[in-house]
Formats: structure tokens, sequence, C-alpha cells
């Protein structure tokens, strides 16, 4: 399977016919990088099955995401966290007000979509354990050359002395997809289900943000990228969609 780019003359003389040559590049650069993606997502299952045989307690390294290999948790906390202490370490931020509520709603609605039959409704006890993370790595197939690009995501309240949180566009729904703030990165562990990482005049795209209090929690795998929003100054809660940053995110908006 190929992990290499062919050099642009060896495809040119070997895969094209001199007649329509972009095209035909294009069409070979789309195949490489479906290639490459394969490998990736077969590697991504082959660590899985590695972590698998750790046992329970596997390490607190980059974990990569098996359900869908293109994002990756990075900057874990040293120890876990009870999730009745990330409830009261968090009371004044509206965005985590129902936490364990939230997070058990979500846990029972997403499984059975990633394949788990739940017999009974799953609850989140009071010492339900919490690892957070402070990063996020995003792969995305470009819209412009079908290339892979990168975007590293901040959830991080102290980065480099200052807090950063990222935007990111996800896939809401298979219809729709809308931007979000990150809040809170962190994966944990389901008894009797076994690992899963979550994780809440100028023709201008403005969005409006929801209140804090309608934080939500949203899979790794429906991540698409990085975004850049730029807050209004003169409306309050609105922002401005950077979709000038590259070529791709131009694309996606005019879609």
């Amino acid at each position: 399977m190929l992990t290499q780019p062919i050099p642009l003359s060896d495809t040119y003389h070997r895969r094209t016919n001199g007649k329509d040559v972009a095209t035909q590049i294009l069409r070979v650069d789309h195949h490489q990088f479906a290639s490459k993606l394969l490998r990736e997502r077969i590697s991504a299952l082959d660590e899985h099955h590695r972590i698998q045989m750790l046992g329970d307690n596997p390490p607190d390294e980059d974990i990569p995401i098996v359900f869908n290999g293109h994002v990756k948790l990075g900057s874990p906390m040293q120890h876990p966290s009870l999730i009745i202490d990330i409830e009261k370490c968090n009371a004044s931020d509206r965005a985590f007000q129902a936490f364990r509520r939230k997070l058990s709603e979500f846990i029972n609605t997403a499984l059975p979509t990633y394949g788990h039959q739940l017999t009974s409704w799953l609850t989140s006890p009071a010492d339900f354990q919490i690892h957070e993370h402070r990063y996020l790595k995003v792969n995305y197939e470009s819209t412009v050359d079908w290339k892979q690009v990168t975007d590293h995501l901040q959830c991080n309240p102290q980065f480099y002395g200052s807090p950063r949180f990222d935007h990111a566009l996800i896939q809401l729904t298979a219809e729709a997809t809308a931007f979000v703030w990150l809040v809170f990165l962190f994966r944990c562990r389901i008894p009797n289900i076994g690992p899963m990482e979550m994780d809440c005049p100028l023709k201008l795209t403005r969005v409006k943000a929801l209140p804090k209090a309608c934080s939500i929690f949203v899979p790794l795998s429906s991540f698409i990228r990085g975004a850049v929003l730029v807050p209004d100054s003169e409306h309050q809660d609105e922002y401005i969609v950077v979709d000038h940053i590259d070529s791709d995110m131009f694309l996606r908006m005019k879609a």
C-alpha cells in the first residue's frame, strides 16, 4: 500500500496519457491519499488491539481513536479526576451544569450508534473517573486538493500562561455541520463496554453562541477540522467565521 508520494514527473510519465493532465494527476493524488488513510486506520486498529491486551489500565499516553482514525487526543493530565470533583471545581461555570446527567444521557444515546446494544440505562456514579486531555489533533482531507491537512486544537486553561480554547467544525448530524467552542476534552472507560473517547452587507458568515448552560457532549469522530471564529464587538455572543483562513474552509462554507 502506498505511503510515500510519487514524484510529479513519474506521475506524468507513468499515469497519464498526456491529455487533460491536471485531472489525471489529481486522481492519482486522491488514490494516494485514500491508500494512506486506509493504512493509518489499520495502524490505529492494531494499536487499539495492543492497548486492549494491556488490560483495564492502559498507560495515559496519546491514544488513537479507532472508530474514526483521523483524530487523536494528547496532553493528558497526570492523574484522572472524579466526575463529582469536576462538577464541584467548575460549579460557577454554567457549561458544567448537570454534567453527570448530560454525560449519562450522551452515553446511552451515543453507544447504540457505535453498535453497542444496551440492556439497561447506564449511569455515572460519583466516583466515575474522567481522564482530561488538553490537546486534540485532527487530520482531514482538504476539499481543494484531497491532500491530508492537520489542525492542532488546544483546550487548555494555561497554554503558555494564558487560557486557550479553540473552535472546530463538527458533523452535528448526518446532514448538518456546526461550529463549536471547546470547553473540556476527556476520555473515560465505561464498564463492560470498553474505552470511549469524547470528549460540550459584507456577506460574512455569522454564528451565534448558545448559552453555556446548553453545552453538549461531542464524540471525537464528529470533528471535521479546526476553525477560526472572531468575536463580533458590536453583537454579544456572536462570531464571524473566518472562511478565508485557507481554501478548504472557503469551499466548505460555500458548499
